[in-house]
């Protein structure tokens, strides 16, 4: 028995992330590291669409205009780099935040005479 093409079983490729057709353009947009809602719909006002519009209901010439308006963004691997790069560059300097880093302790503030059990798992005392 052959599966039909309908729209719930079709993912779309934007930038090398699936995004599913059955799920409203605003929303598939989200499935893409480094964008949320608010990106989303502002990526929809810029491409000149309907955020509640089905992906699959997209054609091709929309999703060209999606896709040059993601470039001005830092999404996918560009944006993990950069939050890598910062983490490293707070190591390098040795400042308290690089050095909770390295210990793998909570970073911002948080006590651990209770919590973080998981992070006093990893070390052997």
């Amino acid at each position: 028995m052959e599966r039909k093409n309908t729209s719930s079983n079709r993912t779309i490729l934007i930038r090398g992330t699936k995004i599913p057709a059955d799920k409203q353009i605003k929303i598939g947009l989200t499935y893409i590291y480094g964008i949320g809602r608010t990106l989303a719909l502002e990526i929809c006002k810029k491409s000149s669409l309907l955020g509640s519009e089905l992906t699959a209901a997209l054609n091709p010439e929309q999703m060209l205009e999606v896709s040059n308006s993601l470039n001005e963004y830092t999404i996918l691997g560009d944006l993990s780099n950069q939050r890598k790069n910062k983490v490293l560059d707070l190591v390098n300097i040795k400042c308290n935040r690089g050095m909770r880093h390295i210990k793998k302790f909570p970073v911002r503030g948080q006590s651990t005479r209770r919590n973080a059990r998981s992070c006093k798992k990893s070390k052997k005392w």
